[in-house]
């Protein structure tokens, strides 16, 4: 995560399955503030260093890849939404565990 860091905290996650053409997808939407942080992309990705967790939760960290050198001094609002096609190894995931810098919050997933 060099180029990457993690937004201080998440504020909302939701998480709902889709099922196409034999295919599950599931929709993942976070939301999380930041203060002092540098504009950039937000975006969920796995966890480097996973915590031993229950292997029906699928985790995330909530990072935004930097655009820019400068950092700014105001709140930002972050907002990421991502669809994700799961395999025969993640078919009991029950819920979405999404990481920030001094929290974390865990959706159940919900059939759409």
């Amino acid at each position: 995560m060099k180029d990457a860091v993690f937004v201080q905290y998440v504020t909302d996650v939701q998480v709902s399955a889709h099922n196409t053409e034999g295919s599950r997808l599931l929709l993942v939407q976070a939301k999380g503030i930041s203060d002092n942080e540098v504009p950039g992309i937000p975006s969920l990705i796995c966890p480097v260093e996973k915590e031993e967790s229950d292997p029906e939760i699928m985790e995330f960290d909530f990072v935004i890849h930097n655009m820019e050198n400068t950092a700014r001094e105001h709140h930002l609002e972050w907002e990421v939404k991502e669809v994700i096609l799961m395999d025969d190894n993640h078919a009991n995931i029950h819920a979405v565990k999404v990481r920030a810098a001094n929290n974390a919050d865990i959706a159940l997933v919900k059939s759409g």
